[in-house]
């Protein structure tokens, strides 16, 4: 909806909207997989004393691509408003 309103507005880039877009969906994606993933390890945690390093070392690498790909679409999301900003 709000897209649509701005459509018109001469001052945002279209293309950069739709990058912004792209990384939050990818973002959405990695944050979902994360949750997921997390879940079923809470799940085998109740019955297995230690988890496999493999599951850990997953978690940790989904973690850290949710917190860059979260910091990415902030990034893009700041410069479509501030264009003013110098990169």
């Amino acid at each position: 909806m709000t897209a649509n309103v701005l459509a018109d507005a001469a001052w945002l880039n279209l293309d950069a909207l739709a990058v912004h877009r792209q990384i939050g969906i990818l973002t959405l994606i990695v944050l979902v997989a994360l949750v997921g993933f997390s879940g079923v390890m809470l799940f085998v945690s109740r019955t297995t004393r230690a988890l496999p390093m493999r599951a850990i070392r997953a978690v940790l690498v989904l973690a850290v691509a949710g917190v860059g790909a979260s910091m990415w679409a902030v990034d893009l999301g700041g410069a479509l408003r501030h264009t003013k900003v110098g990169r």
